[in-house]
């Protein structure tokens, strides 16, 4: 029972949980306000308990990274970009990478969004599917480098062909 008072300390909420779930916990991680559900929703660490140890995000990014290839459902916006559109073109269908990669950029940050949906390189190219922002010759985000592995022309510039432009003799 929940006594007439807010509780606002990590001590106090400690010991209703305690109280609550009749366990001996020492710790809890409190990020931003929120208090971290993870791994079979532990809330805090305790010695003395069944619960997993809460592990930290460094941890986490680097056990997911690991991971190759990585299921759908299980991508992040901690996957690498390996992890997301493949480590060789053979690894995924340019569709698979096309819904590997917007499943990603739903998740990300508008400011985001916006850096990988600059296409000024590849402007007039005839491979540019500019309402997806994808090079339709390599089957990747137009502003993705797989060699570099970072912002730049899916292509790096070989693959850029330019429309074919009419000239007008008189």
């Amino acid at each position: 029972k929940l006594e007439d008072k807010y509780i606002c300390t990590q001590s106090d909420i400690i010991r209703l949980v305690n109280e609550v779930f009749e366990c001996d916990f020492k710790r809890m991680i409190i990020d931003e306000y929120n208090i971290k559900l993870q791994d079979n929703e532990a809330l805090c660490e305790s010695p003395d308990s069944d619960y997993e140890v809460i592990i930290d995000e460094a941890d986490f990014i680097e056990s997911h990274r690991k991971k190759y290839p990585l299921p759908f459902d299980e991508l992040t916006m901690y996957s690498s970009y390996d992890q997301i559109l493949g480590k060789t073109p053979n690894d995924y269908t340019p569709q698979q990478r096309f819904e590997r990669w917007t499943k990603i950029m739903a998740q990300s940050e508008r400011e985001i969004q916006e850096y990988f949906q600059d296409t000024e390189g590849c402007e007039g190219c005839i491979h540019l599917d500019i309402k997806k922002y994808w090079c339709k010759s390599y089957g990747l985000p137009c502003s993705y480098n797989p060699i570099l592995k970072c912002l730049g022309m899916a292509c790096g510039g070989a693959g850029k062909q330019l429309s074919p432009t009419q000239l007008y003799l008189f």
